[in-house]
């Protein structure tokens, strides 16, 4: 199964995705600290290199379900966009016939204090429920506490626990009352597989229970645990609980044997001292991150810092190997040039060969010789100029390199597109060939249900041909969308009995009006202004110039606009009209 997960996905590990789908291939498409990992099963869509469409997406990966985070699993986070995300999202699933539709929703839905915010993720829960209703799709709407893991805590709260490890004064702007109701994404990740694992055609609401019953205060207790003389202050604006009931605790362990396993309040001790109080780095391990960390965010001063370290080495390289008869013939300085081109282009090649030369200069000068008449012989230039030249060429060749690699990616970038267009293409020939064998098919056999139409309706009393008439008609439509009428001298038009005794709503009620002369005419009236208070075609059988009876057709299946169907009914409305002529006639002789 391959399943899009989409939305606010900056909570992703590697761990959630291999507990939560284990045996589906995945599709991210949305912001996240992951990369593609085909062996395991994993496909990462950055917005940031190219803006996907839904709709490629779907197809080209051939998407059978989708699970859309909310940013209301984020405290504090702005939503922007989301309903409107939402809505393409419901549509796309619905183009491609996606059938399964899991939306994580956050919990201020169900608070009691009724706010903006609230009301806003409660019309986005009824949004894709009313959609699951009446589009036929299964949606699960399931709704979470925020959301945190092991490496990524909220924004909000990382900053607040950042100036609290640094002395300053924390301010929370909830109430100190208010629920702290946080689920780590290992506790999803069970959630979701139970939840996918055991799916039902059902549209429904789960919601995750408070089950800790935390406050901020808990929180706040904690924090003085580390630091007893912190400032940790609190706003006294509204509360903000979750509603709980017995039947929302028992439903999921009942239903599915799931319950949060993490206590938050104990991991979020655990992250304040280990993180941002650093007491549980003291390992070599710990130290490394906190390296890699920090290069990360410094890589310029990390290629600064490695053309110096290796600079030295090589001139301590090159001191030890001076007095070696077997390599006086290796020169280390122009290896270590090469080097440093080969991985830092031009600049760092430059700078190293520099660095080379005032080595150089100074071995010389320390050796007694005075580095102006160095300059005398121009045979002294050669390994100035040689370093120069080594580092400028080499460090060309990789720019060269790069740009070809780049060159690569976009004629391979675009190959992919061109790929795309023609399985879309490949398709459209798919739907048109179908097409096509079904009209072919229509057209052989065509002959033989005319003539079996003919038959049918060679009836001698006008009862038995409406009789047959309506048997034809619904092997096209909905009995229910199809009514008689009978028409009197004046155009007044009344059911026929036992012909349309299920119309909730008489249409046509009354006189013909407009549609009188066009039915004279022996034309099939179309609903061309879809107006919803008359049917989709109408019909009328005349007899000596009069019409006697009108057929409505009210079938929404029916497409108003296709000339196939159009030409299909007027055939079988005038082999009606003939057959009912003929009885008549025979009524009239007898």
């Amino acid at each position: 199964m391959n399943i899009l997960v989409t939305g606010n996905t900056s909570y992703l590990t590697r761990e959630f995705i291999q507990e939560a789908f284990p045996e589906g291939r995945v599709i991210i498409l949305g912001p996240c600290d992951l990369k593609t990992s085909y062996r395991q099963g994993v496909t990462v869509l950055s917005m940031e290199q190219r803006d996907w469409a839904l709709e490629e997406v779907c197809e080209m990966y051939e998407i059978n379900q989708v699970v859309f985070f909310s940013n209301f699993l984020t405290l504090r986070s702005q939503e922007v966009g989301e309903g409107e995300a939402l809505q393409q999202l419901l549509t796309a699933c619905q183009s491609y016939r996606i059938s399964r539709f899991c939306y994580l929703s956050g919990p201020q839905s169900g608070y009691q204090n009724q706010q903006l915010e609230t009301q806003l993720a409660q019309s986005y829960e009824q949004l894709c429920l009313y959609e699951g209703k009446e589009h036929g799709m299964s949606i699960k709407v399931i709704r979470l506490p925020y959301l945190y893991s092991d490496q990524t805590l909220p924004p909000y709260i990382d900053q607040i626990f950042s100036q609290w490890a640094a002395g300053k004064a924390a301010r929370f702007k909830e109430n100190r009352d208010s629920d702290f109701f946080f689920l780590q994404m290992d506790d999803l990740g069970r959630l979701l597989y139970k939840v996918l694992d055991d799916w039902t055609d059902e549209s429904e609401l789960l919601i995750v229970p408070n089950t800790f019953k935390l406050t901020y205060q808990d929180l706040a207790l904690t924090m003085y645990q580390f630091q007893p003389d912190a400032s940790i202050s609190f706003t006294k604006g509204k509360l903000q609980q979750v509603e709980q009931t017995d039947s929302m605790s028992a439903s999921l362990r009942t239903r599915y044997g799931w319950f949060p396993q993490f206590n938050p309040l104990d991991d979020w001790q655990t992250i304040l001292k280990e993180r941002y109080l650093g007491q549980g780095k003291s390992s070599l391990l710990g130290w490394w991150q906190d390296l890699k960390s920090w290069m990360g965010l410094h890589p310029s001063l990390v290629r600064i810092i490695e053309v110096f370290l290796l600079f030295l080495l090589s001139e301590l390289v090159s001191l030890i190997l001076r007095n070696q008869q077997q390599f006086r013939a290796v020169d280390v300085r122009l290896l270590y040039i090469v080097i440093m081109a080969m991985t830092g282009g031009i600049g760092m090649g430059l700078l190293s060969a520099s660095l080379s030369i005032l080595a150089l200069l100074y071995i010389y000068v320390t050796s007694g010789n005075n580095w102006i008449t160095l300059f005398y012989d121009p045979l002294n230039w050669v390994p100035f100029v040689v370093y120069l030249v080594t580092g400028a060429m080499v460090g060309r060749l990789r720019a060269e390199t790069l740009h070809d690699k780049a060159v690569l990616s976009r004629e391979n970038q675009l190959l992919r597109d061109k790929s795309h267009l023609i399985r879309q293409l490949y398709r459209d020939m798919l739907l048109d060939k179908a097409m096509l064998k079904k009209q072919i098919m229509g057209c052989r056999d065509s002959y033989g249900r005319l003539y079996n139409w003919v038959e049918r309706l060679n009836q001698s009393t006008p009862e038995g041909v409406l009789k047959v008439a309506q048997e034809l008609l619904v092997e096209l439509v909905d009995p229910l969308a199809l009514v008689f009428y009978q028409v009197s001298g004046t155009n007044q038009l009344a059911p026929v009995p036992n012909l349309s005794q299920a119309l909730a709503s008489p249409l046509l009620e009354g006189p013909l009006g407009p549609l009188a002369e066009p039915l004279m005419a022996g034309e099939l009236w179309l609903n061309r202004q879809l107006d919803p208070s008359l049917p989709h075609y109408v019909a009328g059988l005349r007899y000596q110039d009069q019409l006697v009876i009108v057929i409505g057709l009210l079938e929404r299946q029916l497409d108003p606009m296709d000339v196939a169907q159009y030409n299909q009914l007027r055939v079988i409305f005038g082999l009606i009209e003939m057959s009912l002529q003929h009885a008549l006639e025979i009524t009239n002789n007898q």
